[in-house]
């Protein structure tokens, strides 16, 4: 009887010495996006978000155990608010402070999922599912503008987002799709202010899966 009670005993103790002492262990080596910012680099994976700065190596893991929502990641973008902005297959917008490492949920976009993030003169554009949702920063946060998938076709899936020459421009799966950026001067959401640029108009390949603009 006195073994098993001091083993009773021993086994409570360990217990309680290892109480909130939790670590989540997940595969980082799948990186789906990358940013680099003010040397350092932001990658989100299928587990997670790392950062890695270039000066000294040191690495910065962050998981469901550091506040993460989601840690099935597919986009990751930075702002000029010390945020880092990033979101995956769960269609959970989330956003990291830089300086403290706290994170939180911003949006759910309706279990959208997220495939690209740009961040653009205090407005953030979001490529889910099958369309494009807004987010303009005031008062020393985002706010929700409007989610937009009137286009003048009806993609799948919006893959990329990039902004040139005061045009938003999409990749799809159904091409390249155009519109004036100005949401605030521009109805957006009318179908007929998306110009189309598919394999019908001399692109080899309507399955669109990055932009970038150079110069």
């Amino acid at each position: 009887m006195r073994i098993v009670l001091i083993l009773i005993l021993f086994i409570s103790i360990v217990n309680a010495e290892l109480i909130g002492d939790w670590e989540t262990i997940t595969n980082m080596n799948d990186v789906r996006d990358l940013k680099y910012d003010d040397g350092t680099i932001w990658a989100a994976t299928t587990g997670g978000l790392y950062s890695y700065s270039i000066s000294d190596g040191k690495i910065r893991k962050f998981t469901n155990t550091d506040g993460i929502t989601s840690i099935d990641l597919a986009s990751i973008e930075t702002d000029t608010h010390d945020n880092v902005i990033f979101g995956g297959n769960k269609g959970i917008l989330e956003i990291l402070n830089k300086a403290d490492g706290d994170s939180y949920p911003l949006y759910n976009i309706e279990s959208n999922s997220i495939s690209d993030i740009l961040f653009h003169m205090d407005t953030l554009w979001v490529a889910a599912g099958k369309g494009l949702a807004v987010f303009v920063y005031s008062d020393m946060e985002y706010r929700f503008k409007d989610f937009y998938k009137n286009f003048d076709i009806l993609p799948n899936s919006v893959t990329t987002i990039e902004i040139f020459a005061g045009r938003i421009w999409l990749g799809t799966d159904k091409g390249l799709l155009s519109a004036p950026s100005a949401f605030d001067k521009y109805t957006i959401n009318d179908p007929a202010l998306w110009t189309v640029y598919n394999t019908a108009k001399g692109i080899t390949d309507n399955n669109i899966l990055d932009l970038e603009v150079i110069n």
